[in-house]
């Protein structure tokens, strides 16, 4: 077993992507709530309960800003992470998201020591929007490029959005717990 940056029982799960990709809505549909925080802060934690084995762990998804207001101090959130689920819009309105991956996988580098595993989650937030073919395929060869499985989430569609968010965090988990050794194993826990 690979050091998984697990403390105690904890695993901190950063969601590092530029506004409108849905950061927000993946770490409410983690943390199974409503509860809609004012957007303008540096990070927002949403948290759900898991077991892996016979182990009870508690994973928190750190919702990260990027705005410039915080560069000062963002920094900070990164220590300890376990994983990354970096998000962009496939929506045409916000297609320039992709190309600012680079620049948070860049910072998240530069600051971590070991990259933790990770994964790419493309959504569209609402039922006006679509899928824009353009943006699905730079998202494609981008998680390609960095050896991620990528998912894909309408948040207007809600129990495919839930299903999008439980199998990405599932995928992001069992490669922290494991290089593909256990099967899956974990299932939730408490409220």
């Amino acid at each position: 077993m690979r050091d998984t940056k697990v403390r105690g029982t904890t695993i901190k799960v950063l969601l590092a992507g530029a506004r409108y990709t849905g950061k927000g809505q993946i770490g409410r549909e983690w943390g199974q709530t409503t509860a809609d925080l004012p957007t303008l802060q540096p990070v927002i934690l949403y948290d759900r309960n898991v077991i892996n084995g016979s182990t009870k762990y508690r994973v928190v998804a750190w919702v990260i800003s990027f705005d410039p207001e915080f560069q000062a101090i963002r920094h900070a959130f990164y220590t300890g992470a376990g994983g990354i689920i970096f998000t962009c819009s496939l929506a045409e309105e916000h297609a320039d998201s992709i190309a600012k991956l680079d620049q948070y996988l860049g910072e998240l580098k530069r600051e971590l020591k070991d990259l933790p595993p990770a994964v790419l989650f493309g959504v569209t937030l609402d039922a006006k929007q679509v899928v824009y073919p353009a943006s699905r395929d730079r998202a494609m060869k981008w998680a390609k490029s960095h050896a991620m499985p990528m998912f894909e989430g309408n948040f207007a569609d809600k129990p495919q959005f839930a299903l999008a968010v439980d199998q990405a965090f599932e995928k992001l988990l069992l490669d922290i717990f494991t290089i593909g050794v256990f099967k899956n194993v974990f299932k939730q826990y408490g409220p």
